[in-house]
């Protein structure tokens, strides 16, 4: 994740660095951050974690940058964009298992069991390209937290095994932040 000119690092020379180091994905908060990416790195894949008004469809597609969808209407709308446009869009879908910022909530497989019928019908709209899905880990960073990071990561686990069952996969699933990574190997997805 390089969003902020890579949390002040400078984004040039980060992404020139970990290009070096055989990173091909790069992850940003918006649309300029992501164009900044592609004029350093013509060939690596790009995800924006945050929103990107539909009107964009078309620069999304023809810079091959993945959205982050988040919601239905969000889904819907970028999918008449890229309709109209002609083009088909990646996209990532981002699930809330807890960090109650952004997505579709998952915070219970019972209660929120229409979110997997959401999800399918995102999925499947025209002009958009289901390339993964995604979960932020609320609290894996903190000393307490390893609770709460696997009750989210048993949470993400179970929707994607519910969405499978819909006839809906994704070739990239990912859920760890920073600590996760290092705390939870066995959560590498």
């Amino acid at each position: 994740v390089v969003k902020a000119d890579a949390y002040g690092h400078g984004v040039e020379n980060t992404v020139r660095e970990f290009s070096a180091c055989g990173c091909r994905w790069f992850a940003v908060s918006n649309l300029e951050e992501a164009l900044q990416v592609r004029s350093i790195n013509k060939d690596c894949s790009i995800l924006i974690l945050g929103y990107t008004p539909a009107k964009y469809a078309r620069t999304l597609a023809v810079n091959n940058i993945s959205q982050a969808v988040f919601d239905s209407a969000y889904a819907r709308s970028l999918s008449e964009a890229a309709s109209e446009c002609g083009v088909q869009i990646s996209i990532h879908i981002k699930v809330d298992t807890g960090m109650s910022r952004l997505g579709f909530v998952f915070h219970d497989s019972v209660e929120d069991c229409a979110t997997v019928e959401e999800i399918v019908a995102a999925c499947s709209l025209s002009g958009l390209y289901p390339e993964g899905i995604f979960t932020h880990f609320a609290s894996a960073d903190e000393e307490d937290g390893e609770l709460f990071t696997r009750l989210q990561y048993d949470l993400f686990m179970t929707l994607i095994g519910c969405l499978e069952f819909e006839g809906i996969t994704f070739p990239l699933r990912h859920c760890c932040n920073s600590a996760a990574t290092v705390l939870y190997p066995e959560m590498h997805l």
